[in-house]
């Protein structure tokens, strides 16, 4: 069946005791609407040991439930094919049903947070999620619906909507760089709530069991994070496509690029606890080279530093302009010098990933960028990403180097030139 279709029947986890009889009298009910996949298993996964959870592929599924069992909270994705999210609380609020309901989304809006509010929910949470997070959430509206209204319900409401409104307004912040990129930003939480929701939990479950060796459903669980993460590369390919009003743009916008990629590789530098920040330029530029080029020079390049990196550390991704007749370099390597002496152009940007992991051995870095070169063979490494980094950068008169490698630090510096400047 298509993972997004609607299924006729919706799937019920319940969990057995010892003697293999179902103990679901002793929980309480979470009905879990999304027709993701992946992500409606996530939530079940993260909710199944303290609730019995029903789940539907579909609102339409969902509602169906509801008119048939006893619910004591309902986790609700909003954005679904036919009939979505808000529509389907509007509909259980419409038929009587006082039910608590915890909205789901990665399309984040303050409209929908408005229509979240008239309709009653309980709270709003976005993709991805904190697995305690969504499990604290789901046991207040669950004690919230057992125990009824309380007493200043106004003020709760009143509150909520203040709250919602923040959070509107931070989660936005980031996406709102560029509109395609934004929409493909959004539709990659689906697939990354999956992968942290099932990562966190498994080391956990790892961590606590102490196992020794993988068990078959951990395999399971494992092969569930490949298929996701795989969707996740394909998703990030179309923020390369970056365009306005459907029309390519000639050249990339520096701080979008920065913040695309520190929003894409965030969560896989979460896993390793790594830390990535990006210091964006303090005015806008655009530079001399397709999108879709720098976005893939910098997405190898946070990765070589993320591979780097051996236990808890960081990666900072920084951006700034500069003049060639008074570069505001730190430090320029030599070559730098020369290249900014050849430059014809007035004005160059530059942009710097910095990482505190083992760094590069010195005999390794004249070789460092050419073709099928590799430090990591025995790992899978095909040595042509820094390749690929510098065919790019050089392409468009541009010019990338190691400005210095140590154990704690290693900084790259590409340099490129403004497309304002032609």
């Amino acid at each position: 069946m298509n993972e997004r279709g609607s299924g006729p029947l919706p799937t019920t986890n319940l969990r057995l005791g010892r003697a293999g009889v179902a103990s679901v009298e002793q929980k309480h009910t979470v009905l879990i609407i999304d027709d993701y996949a992946a992500a409606r298993e996530a939530v079940t996964f993260a909710l199944r040991d303290e609730f019995q959870c029903l789940s539907a592929d579909s609102a339409r599924s969902g509602l169906d439930i509801l008119k048939t069992n006893s619910v004591d909270a309902v986790v609700l994705d909003i954005r679904m094919p036919e009939v979505d999210g808000i529509e389907a609380l509007k509909r259980i609020r419409e038929w009587g049903i006082q039910t608590q309901v915890v909205l789901l989304t990665g399309h984040g809006s303050l409209e929908t947070a408005r229509k979240a509010v008239k309709y009653g929910a309980f709270d709003y949470l976005m993709k991805p999620f904190e697995v305690e997070n969504l499990r604290n959430v789901v046991r207040e509206a669950v004690q919230k619906n057992i125990h009824g209204e309380k007493e200043g319900g106004d003020r709760e409401l009143k509150k909520f909507a203040d709250a919602l409104a923040t959070k509107m307004i931070v989660a936005g912040g980031t996406a709102r760089t560029g509109e395609l990129s934004s929409e493909a930003l959004r539709e990659m939480r689906n697939p990354l709530t999956a992968i942290l929701g099932y990562s966190q939990l498994l080391l956990k479950n790892l961590k606590e069991r102490r196992a020794r060796r993988f068990s078959g459903k951990s395999l399971r669980y494992l092969s569930i994070i490949e298929e996701e993460a795989k969707k996740c590369v394909e998703i990030a390919m179309r923020l390369v496509m970056v365009s306005e009003g459907g029309k390519t743009r000639r050249g990339a916008i520096l701080n979008e690029a920065m913040q695309n990629v520190g929003a894409l590789l965030r969560p896989q530098c979460s896993m390793k606890g790594v830390d990535i920040a990006v210091t964006p330029a303090s005015e806008r530029i655009m530079l001399d080279i397709p999108a879709e080029d720098l976005y893939g020079v910098l997405v190898n390049l946070t990765l070589n530093s993320l591979e780097a990196i051996e236990g808890p550390g960081e990666i900072h991704i920084r951006g700034y302009r500069f003049t060639g007749d008074d570069p505001l370099l730190e430090e320029p390597t030599p070559s730098e010098r020369e290249f900014v002496i050849r430059s014809e152009r007035p004005m160059l940007a530059a942009i710097e990933v910095a990482d505190t992991g083992l760094g590069i051995e010195p005999q390794h870095l004249p070789k460092l960028f050419d073709p099928l070169f590799t430090t990591k063979s025995d790992q899978g490494g095909t040595g042509l990403g820094l390749s690929y980094c510098k065919e790019k950068v050089e392409r468009r008169e541009g010019h990338i180097c190691v400005v210095r490698s140590r154990p704690g630090e290693t900084i790259v510096r590409v340099l490129l030139p403004l497309l304002s400047d032609l």
